[in-house]
């Protein structure tokens, strides 16, 4: 793949993001059923936190779907008006990149309203005597415990949750418009011919972006159906 290193890169950061939340939606859903039975009083706080990581998630795949769906024709005699069309759809789209960073700070997860529910699941433990927090999770491994606090501590991480992550992803989808803007011409001009290229091009940062695309989405799902459980509209 040719992508950029500088896309690449923000791609693997915002990957990186998802991961965490990924690991602490596994720790949801397998542990879910241990403590709702064993400690009630941390329910409300676990799913305050997946409701937050949700909608982190939720915006990582809105963002990520600005590079997912094009489709342009490269031979035939439409081709010639594709340059047109597909300046028209890179302007749409850059308008859009443009406005992520101030779209994920909307709808990301708030940081300080996840560590305030860590908290006071912290205090809980602390109450019950309990050396780990996330033995409440129905963690017994200290190597599990470690990966699990870990990837919580990130995700509330106000430099990583917020600035960064939106700033990777921001970064990565202009990055790669810019990269096929080029890639249709010299700056100001556009040649019909070298619309395959762009369009591979282009197909090549659309794969890239479908992977945070589909995880994210994948995470969201698994977080409303641990949120739908704990607020019992599910068994």
């Amino acid at each position: 793949m040719s992508i950029l290193k500088e896309v690449a890169d923000g791609i693997g950061i915002v990957a990186d993001g998802i991961e965490h939340i990924r690991t602490m939606a596994d720790a949801v859903r397998n542990g879910r059923e241990y403590f709702v039975n064993r400690y009630p009083e941390i329910q409300k706080h676990v799913a305050a936190m997946c409701a937050e990581m949700r909608n982190t998630a939720v915006a990582i795949a809105a963002a990520s779907a600005i590079l997912t769906h094009f489709r342009f024709t490269i031979a035939g005699s439409n081709v010639d008006s594709e340059p047109a069309r597909f300046n028209d759809h890179l302007i749409a789209h850059k308008e859009r990149a443009a406005q992520v960073s101030q779209t994920l700070h909307t709808l990301r997860g708030h940081c300080h309203v996840i560590k305030q529910h860590a908290d006071a699941i912290e205090k809980s433990a602390s109450s019950l005597n309990l050396s780990r927090m996330l033995v409440l999770f129905g963690i017994d491994t200290a190597d599990t415990d470690r990966k699990v606090s870990q990837a919580l501590k990130d995700i509330y991480d106000e430099e990583m949750q917020g600035y960064r992550l939106a700033g990777a992803l921001t970064g990565a989808l202009q990055g790669a418009l810019e990269e096929v803007t080029r890639a249709l011409g010299p700056s100001g001009t556009m040649d019909p011919k070298n619309v395959p290229a762009a369009a591979k091009l282009l197909g090549e940062y659309a794969d890239a972006f479908s992977v945070l695309e589909s995880a994210a989405n994948y995470v969201a799902l698994d977080l409303q159906q641990s949120i739908d459980a704990l607020e019992g509209r599910i068994p």
